[in-house]
């Protein structure tokens, strides 16, 4: 039996005995990550190239899904290896996934949430519920406002696509009417870095790929597989700040997750040359 059969249930202990020292941390202004100098590059195996999305199990093991077959695997993210593969749907576009207690949450680019109840299931349960999100994509679990954040597109007052992110009550089962946050490209631009080029600001649109929730401060934090850059917007909606994404490293960036003490791991699907990849960066403030 792998150790994230175990583990994964001891996790919320851990976050729990984690909460003093953590809310503790500097979590300043300043960059709290060095994307130019990962902690670790892992390349995927062959059946994760079109690896989309990510979601931690604990400190070792994480679920993800790629974006053609209907099963998720359980990933060693120290080795980026596959320890177990389980199906739960038919082919399909499915684009990002999230652990909520012992069930994984898996969208698919339609719009549809297919909830695995039981993750260590053999022959797993499974239930479809549509969102009503169109061109759906990333898809983050905010625990205080009880909310699926689903990176979507709408479009602005001028009829122009722009990126978007809805709410989705779990209980309700109900999409928010309006998003809860748009991301005009123009926004992003002008918050780029000057001295360091984002590459892709031409794309007409920000469109979510992935988005995570970032532990401490409660940031949300954005990926565009086009445009090379990670967007960080706070609880109450306001765009802070934009990272730089290399693209020599960050080739086509489609899922995000967070550890409990701020690591970061993003995975890229494969693009020519490229394979695809997992990245490990570590929090400049974290105390581990």
């Amino acid at each position: 039996m792998h150790r994230y059969r175990t583990a994964t249930w001891a996790l919320g202990l851990g976050i729990a005995a984690l909460g003093g020292l953590l809310s503790a941390c500097d979590y300043s202004d300043a960059p709290a990550y060095d994307f130019r100098h990962p902690r670790s590059v892992h390349t995927m195996p062959p059946q994760l190239g079109e690896i989309s999305g990510l979601t931690p199990l604990d400190w070792q093991y994480a679920a993800g899904v790629e974006d053609e077959t209907g099963r998720y695997y359980i990933i060693d993210m120290t080795k980026g290896k596959v320890v177990r593969v389980q199906k739960f749907g038919d082919d399909g576009d499915y684009e990002d996934l999230v652990r909520i207690g012992p069930s994984l949450y898996i969208l698919e680019g339609n719009g549809m949430l297919h909830i695995v109840r039981d993750l260590r299931s053999k022959n797993p349960q499974v239930r479809r519920v549509p969102t009503g999100v169109a061109n759906a994509e990333g898809l983050a679990w905010d625990g205080r406002k009880k909310l699926l954040l689903i990176g979507g597109v709408a479009r602005d007052a001028e009829g122009a696509i722009v990126g978007a992110v809805y709410g989705f009550n779990l209980r309700s089962e109900r999409v928010t009417d309006e998003p809860l946050l748009t991301i005009p490209i123009e926004r992003v631009r002008a918050m780029a870095s000057k001295t360091d080029p984002v590459t892709g600001l031409d794309e007409p649109a920000f469109k979510p790929s992935a988005l995570a929730v970032q532990p401490s401060t409660r940031d949300v934090y954005l990926l565009s597989a086009k445009v090379h850059a990670l967007l960080v917007v706070s609880p109450g909606g306001e765009m802070k700040r934009v990272y730089t994404l290399p693209p020599h490293i960050y080739h086509e960036p489609e899922g995000i997750a967070f550890l409990p003490n701020g690591e970061l791991f993003i995975s890229n699907e494969e693009k020519r040359d490229a394979p695809a990849t997992l990245i490990r960066l570590k929090h400049r403030r974290s105390p581990f």
